[in-house]
């Protein structure tokens, strides 16, 4: 059985990560952020978790979330903020490991680091306003949406389907140093087993569409 979450205050939090074993990429690349913070209903939001850690279905987060280790997940990481709690948009993200799931979701205004690789295998959607994702790893996933918004990559890029690109962390052109999935947004749209509305997919839309047990992607 994994250890449970420690609910910490925010100086706790900062503490706890400025003391870990975090790559020199990612203390670089984070020191280039500065999360939104503020509490909710009930006070601060802020969770860690140390250690490796292994889920079943649907897993959501804190405002404020660090895991110290891997991150398996079967189904869905959700990084939707707890609104139920007086939360909207911001807050943080980060494993020091690598992330392995079904799908995975970023959110409105989250910074979000994984300090590793992340392989979402059958969707990331990272098509969130005011958001960042930096993964300092390899990524892996077969149908990317990021519209608007790109990943910023350390290692290598697999991304069959989608809408969207990453670049490398450290980009300095975008439009020379893009990567796209390898099919075209056209082939993509093809294959979704989603109808668009207005030419443009929420991501809601696929949230909701996966919490349905509905399959992604056409035969």
């Amino acid at each position: 059985m994994s250890a449970p979450f420690e609910k910490v205050s925010r100086d706790e939090f900062d503490s706890i990560l400025s003391k870990s074993a975090a790559s020199p990429v990612f203390r670089k690349e984070f020191a280039r952020y500065d999360p939104q913070y503020y509490e909710g209903w009930e006070g601060p939001d802020c969770m860690i978790h140390r250690g490796d850690l292994a889920m079943a279905g649907h897993f959501e987060v804190a405002f404020y979330t660090l895991i110290i280790g891997n991150l398996h997940v079967d189904g869905i990481v959700d990084l939707h903020n707890p609104y139920d709690k007086g939360f909207d948009e911001g807050g943080l993200f980060v494993v020091l490991g690598d992330v392995t799931c079904n799908a995975f979701f970023n959110e409105y205004g989250k910074c979000t680091f994984i300090d590793g690789k992340l392989e979402a295998r059958d969707l990331l959607v990272n098509a969130f306003g005011d958001s960042s994702l930096i993964v300092t790893g390899s990524l892996a996933t077969n149908f990317y949406y990021g519209r608007d918004m790109w990943v910023e990559v350390g290692g290598n890029v697999s991304m069959e389907y989608g809408d969207g690109y990453s670049v490398p962390i450290g980009f300095e052109k975008v439009a020379r140093q893009k990567v796209l999935p390898r099919q075209s947004v056209d082939a993509s749209y093809a294959r979704l087993n989603l109808t668009r509305n207005d030419d443009e997919l929420r991501p809601s839309d696929f949230r909701d569409h996966l919490l349905a047990g509905k399959a992604l992607l056409r035969p």
